[in-house]
């Protein structure tokens, strides 16, 4: 819901910063929540794709389709994605927080490049309607 309001996942992920290093929430359980803030983020896409012509419209797409495709990715993987970040960033939070944000981001990006075509042609089937 913050990133939905504010467009933006920087206030949900300094606030999941400490929230993890207060030890309030866990890693894992933090996880899930910066999911959701990448789809948030999406929302500005959205919304701008209202007042955009047909190419604005597939970007917002595009965006709804790599941050909702990474969640279900990720999702079944939480809990090894938060001991690989705790692996590489041992006894600090705030940059297990900022790495999950950075690393979820990079792998979805990368996870849909072999299905960049498929998702061009859906995309376009939609806006084309």
């Amino acid at each position: 819901m913050a990133a939905l309001i504010l467009q933006s996942s920087n206030v949900g992920i300094a606030t999941l910063q400490v929230l993890v290093s207060s030890q309030l929430i866990t890693l894992p359980q933090a996880l899930p929540i910066i999911y959701g803030l990448n789809i948030g983020t999406c929302s500005e896409a959205i919304i701008l794709s209202f007042a955009s012509n047909k190419e604005g419209k597939k970007i917002a797409f595009f965006n709804i389709f790599l941050n909702i495709g990474g969640t279900i990715l990720f999702l079944p993987f939480t809990n090894f994605f938060a001991e690989f970040l705790k692996l590489i960033s041992p006894h600090n939070p705030l940059r297990q927080v900022a790495n999950a944000h950075t690393f979820f981001n990079l792998f979805s990006a990368l996870l849909i490049i072999p299905f960049l075509k498929q998702l061009f042609v859906l995309i376009d089937k939609l806006v084309n309607k």
